[in-house]
Protein backbone atom coordinates (compact mmCIF):
# COMPACT_ATOMS: atom_id res chain seq x y z
CA UNK A 1 0.00 0.00 0.00
CA UNK A 2 1.96 3.39 -1.54
CA UNK A 3 0.77 5.69 1.30
CA UNK A 4 2.24 8.88 3.42
CA UNK A 5 1.44 11.10 6.10
CA UNK A 6 2.61 14.60 5.20
CA UNK A 7 2.00 17.72 7.95
CA UNK A 8 1.05 21.04 6.92
CA UNK A 9 0.75 24.02 8.75
CA UNK A 10 -2.80 24.13 9.68
CA UNK A 11 -3.95 27.27 11.74
CA UNK A 12 -1.18 27.17 14.54
CA UNK A 13 2.32 28.65 14.45
CA UNK A 14 4.24 25.18 14.11
CA UNK A 15 2.98 21.43 12.69
CA UNK A 16 5.36 18.60 12.25
CA UNK A 17 3.66 15.34 11.56
CA UNK A 18 4.26 11.53 10.74
CA UNK A 19 4.57 9.07 8.07
CA UNK A 20 1.88 6.52 8.68
CA UNK A 21 -0.05 3.59 6.75
CA UNK A 22 -3.27 5.27 8.94
CA UNK A 23 -4.30 7.94 10.86
CA UNK A 24 -3.87 6.42 13.83
CA UNK A 25 -0.53 5.61 13.26
CA UNK A 26 0.00 9.37 12.59
CA UNK A 27 -1.08 10.43 15.87
CA UNK A 28 0.72 8.06 17.69
CA UNK A 29 3.69 9.68 16.10
CA UNK A 30 2.23 13.29 16.82
CA UNK A 31 1.79 12.98 20.31
CA UNK A 32 -1.31 14.32 20.11
CA UNK A 33 -3.81 14.85 22.91
CA UNK A 34 -6.63 15.77 21.15
CA UNK A 35 -8.12 13.90 17.59
CA UNK A 36 -10.24 16.74 15.99
CA UNK A 37 -12.61 14.88 13.45
CA UNK A 38 -13.72 16.65 10.76
CA UNK A 39 -13.29 20.25 9.92
CA UNK A 40 -11.05 19.93 6.83
CA UNK A 41 -12.87 21.48 3.64
CA UNK A 42 -11.96 19.74 0.26
CA UNK A 43 -13.05 18.81 -3.30
CA UNK A 44 -15.06 15.72 -3.68
CA UNK A 45 -12.47 14.52 -6.31
CA UNK A 46 -9.58 14.58 -3.24
CA UNK A 47 -8.52 10.92 -2.48
CA UNK A 48 -6.67 11.85 0.33
CA UNK A 49 -7.18 11.32 4.07
CA UNK A 50 -7.16 14.01 6.55
CA UNK A 51 -7.23 14.70 10.27
CA UNK A 52 -6.83 17.68 12.21
CA UNK A 53 -4.66 17.03 15.30
CA UNK A 54 -4.08 19.23 18.39
CA UNK A 55 -0.52 18.20 19.58
CA UNK A 56 0.00 18.04 23.73
CA UNK A 57 1.35 21.57 23.80
CA UNK A 58 -1.74 22.97 21.85
CA UNK A 59 -0.44 22.90 18.71
CA UNK A 60 -3.27 22.10 15.81
CA UNK A 61 -1.13 19.88 13.24
CA UNK A 62 -3.11 18.44 9.59
CA UNK A 63 -2.39 15.08 9.14
CA UNK A 64 -2.85 13.86 5.57
CA UNK A 65 -2.41 10.89 4.15
CA UNK A 66 -1.97 10.32 -0.05
CA UNK A 67 -2.21 7.13 -1.43
CA UNK A 68 -0.20 8.41 -4.48
CA UNK A 69 2.18 10.04 -2.90
CA UNK A 70 4.72 6.91 -4.22
CA UNK A 71 6.82 5.89 -0.71
CA UNK A 72 7.58 10.15 -0.14
CA UNK A 73 6.80 11.77 2.94
CA UNK A 74 6.63 15.50 3.60
CA UNK A 75 6.46 17.65 6.46
CA UNK A 76 5.93 21.64 6.55
CA UNK A 77 5.91 24.01 9.71
CA UNK A 78 4.67 27.97 9.40
CA UNK A 79 5.43 30.23 12.31
CA UNK A 80 3.10 33.22 12.42
CA UNK A 81 4.02 36.44 13.75
CA UNK A 82 7.78 35.88 12.86
CA UNK A 83 7.68 37.45 9.65
CA UNK A 84 9.29 40.12 7.56
CA UNK A 85 6.95 43.15 8.50
CA UNK A 86 7.49 41.83 12.61
CA UNK A 87 11.15 42.74 12.14
CA UNK A 88 12.11 45.85 14.44
CA UNK A 89 13.00 49.13 12.41
CA UNK A 90 16.80 48.63 13.65
CA UNK A 91 17.23 45.40 11.54
CA UNK A 92 15.17 45.06 8.82
CA UNK A 93 15.57 41.68 6.92
CA UNK A 94 16.12 40.14 10.86
CA UNK A 95 13.25 37.62 10.43
CA UNK A 96 14.57 36.56 7.11
CA UNK A 97 18.06 36.21 8.45
CA UNK A 98 16.94 33.89 11.76
CA UNK A 99 15.25 31.44 9.03
CA UNK A 100 18.52 30.48 7.68
CA UNK A 101 20.24 30.43 11.15
CA UNK A 102 18.07 28.06 12.03
CA UNK A 103 18.93 25.33 10.57
CA UNK A 104 23.03 25.61 11.74
CA UNK A 105 22.71 22.63 14.25
CA UNK A 106 20.66 22.13 17.71
CA UNK A 107 21.91 20.90 20.81
CA UNK A 108 20.41 17.44 20.15
CA UNK A 109 22.32 17.11 16.46
CA UNK A 110 24.53 19.99 16.82
CA UNK A 111 26.61 19.68 13.56
CA UNK A 112 25.96 22.65 11.55
CA UNK A 113 25.23 21.18 8.20
CA UNK A 114 23.70 17.67 10.14
CA UNK A 115 20.34 18.19 9.03
CA UNK A 116 20.97 18.82 5.43
CA UNK A 117 22.52 15.76 4.86
CA UNK A 118 20.18 13.49 6.59
CA UNK A 119 18.30 15.23 3.75
CA UNK A 120 20.34 14.02 1.20
CA UNK A 121 20.97 10.72 2.73
CA UNK A 122 17.54 10.37 1.94
CA UNK A 123 17.04 11.17 -1.52
CA UNK A 124 15.13 14.53 -0.09
CA UNK A 125 14.93 17.87 -0.33
CA UNK A 126 14.22 20.60 2.48
CA UNK A 127 13.58 24.81 1.83
CA UNK A 128 11.78 27.93 4.12
CA UNK A 129 10.74 31.32 3.09
CA UNK A 130 10.11 34.25 5.20
CA UNK A 131 6.67 35.63 4.54
CA UNK A 132 4.88 38.78 5.20
CA UNK A 133 3.99 37.64 8.75
CA UNK A 134 5.03 34.25 8.69
CA UNK A 135 8.05 32.01 8.35
CA UNK A 136 7.41 28.67 6.50
CA UNK A 137 9.55 25.62 6.53
CA UNK A 138 9.24 22.19 4.97
CA UNK A 139 11.27 19.19 3.67
CA UNK A 140 10.91 16.13 1.72
CA UNK A 141 12.50 12.77 2.09
CA UNK A 142 11.48 8.81 1.13
CA UNK A 143 9.38 7.80 3.35
CA UNK A 144 11.51 5.25 4.79
CA UNK A 145 14.04 8.26 6.72
CA UNK A 146 10.96 9.89 7.71
CA UNK A 147 10.80 9.98 11.46
CA UNK A 148 14.54 10.20 11.85
CA UNK A 149 14.39 13.47 9.47
CA UNK A 150 11.25 14.81 11.64
CA UNK A 151 13.34 14.66 14.44
CA UNK A 152 16.59 16.57 13.45
CA UNK A 153 13.63 19.12 11.76
CA UNK A 154 11.99 19.24 15.50
CA UNK A 155 14.90 19.95 17.03
CA UNK A 156 15.12 23.90 15.30
CA UNK A 157 11.54 24.57 16.77
CA UNK A 158 10.68 22.53 20.41
CA UNK A 159 14.09 21.64 21.13
CA UNK A 160 17.30 24.32 21.48
CA UNK A 161 18.82 25.66 17.82
CA UNK A 162 22.41 26.45 18.45
CA UNK A 163 22.17 29.43 16.09
CA UNK A 164 26.09 28.87 15.71
CA UNK A 165 27.78 31.57 15.68
CA UNK A 166 30.90 30.54 13.44
CA UNK A 167 27.98 30.42 10.61
CA UNK A 168 26.53 34.34 11.84
CA UNK A 169 28.74 35.86 9.27
CA UNK A 170 28.54 33.36 6.34
CA UNK A 171 24.54 33.20 6.47
CA UNK A 172 24.49 37.47 6.12
CA UNK A 173 27.05 36.57 3.13
CA UNK A 174 23.98 34.60 1.73
CA UNK A 175 21.34 37.11 2.89
CA UNK A 176 22.98 39.84 0.98
CA UNK A 177 23.87 37.85 -2.00
CA UNK A 178 19.64 36.92 -2.11
CA UNK A 179 19.10 40.42 -1.90
CA UNK A 180 21.49 40.91 -5.32
CA UNK A 181 19.75 38.55 -6.97
CA UNK A 182 16.29 39.76 -5.71
CA UNK A 183 17.14 43.89 -6.96
CA UNK A 184 17.62 42.30 -10.77
CA UNK A 185 14.28 39.89 -10.87
CA UNK A 186 11.00 41.75 -12.23
CA UNK A 187 8.69 40.34 -10.03
CA UNK A 188 10.76 41.51 -6.83
CA UNK A 189 11.06 44.60 -8.56
CA UNK A 190 7.76 45.09 -8.83
CA UNK A 191 6.59 43.91 -5.20
CA UNK A 192 9.37 46.75 -3.49
CA UNK A 193 7.94 49.24 -5.82
CA UNK A 194 4.03 48.44 -4.81
CA UNK A 195 5.54 48.27 -0.85
CA UNK A 196 7.10 51.16 -1.35
CA UNK A 197 4.11 53.09 -2.73
CA UNK A 198 2.24 52.19 0.37
CA UNK A 199 4.82 53.33 2.66
CA UNK A 200 2.13 54.28 5.20
CA UNK A 201 0.00 51.42 5.36
CA UNK A 202 0.64 49.51 8.34
CA UNK A 203 -0.93 46.58 10.14
CA UNK A 204 -1.04 47.52 14.17
CA UNK A 205 2.49 48.32 14.46
CA UNK A 206 4.16 46.60 11.36
CA UNK A 207 4.63 48.25 7.82
CA UNK A 208 3.74 47.34 5.05
CA UNK A 209 6.65 49.10 3.31
CA UNK A 210 9.44 47.30 5.65
CA UNK A 211 12.69 46.20 4.20
CA UNK A 212 12.40 42.40 4.20
CA UNK A 213 15.26 40.68 2.51
CA UNK A 214 18.25 42.08 4.87
CA UNK A 215 21.59 42.45 3.91
CA UNK A 216 25.06 43.77 5.53
CA UNK A 217 23.60 47.40 5.99
CA UNK A 218 20.82 46.30 7.86
CA UNK A 219 21.67 42.98 9.76
CA UNK A 220 25.43 43.53 10.18
CA UNK A 221 27.84 44.58 13.26
CA UNK A 222 27.23 48.42 13.31
CA UNK A 223 22.83 47.67 12.73
CA UNK A 224 23.22 45.14 15.52
CA UNK A 225 25.50 47.63 17.90
CA UNK A 226 22.77 50.39 16.88
CA UNK A 227 19.90 47.90 17.32
CA UNK A 228 20.93 46.88 20.99
CA UNK A 229 21.70 50.05 22.07
CA UNK A 230 18.24 51.89 21.35
CA UNK A 231 19.72 53.96 18.10
CA UNK A 232 18.71 53.69 14.73
CA UNK A 233 21.84 52.97 12.73
CA UNK A 234 19.81 50.15 10.26
CA UNK A 235 17.98 51.23 7.36
CA UNK A 236 14.47 51.77 8.25
CA UNK A 237 11.93 50.13 5.53
CA UNK A 238 10.70 52.01 2.96
CA UNK A 239 12.59 49.83 0.08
Amino acid sequence: HRSSCEAAAAIADQSPGGRAQDSARAVYMLHCTVDERGGVERSVEDRRRYRVIRLAGGVRALAVCDPQAEHRATAAMCVDGAGARTAPVELVGLAHYLEHMLFQGSQKYPGVSFYKKQIGLRAGRCNASTAAETTNYFFEVDAGGFEEVLDVFAQFFVGAPLLDKSAAEREIEAVTNEDSRNRVNDDRRLRMALQHSVSGRTTGSQSWSKFGTGNKSTLGAEAAAAAGGGGGGGHTGGR
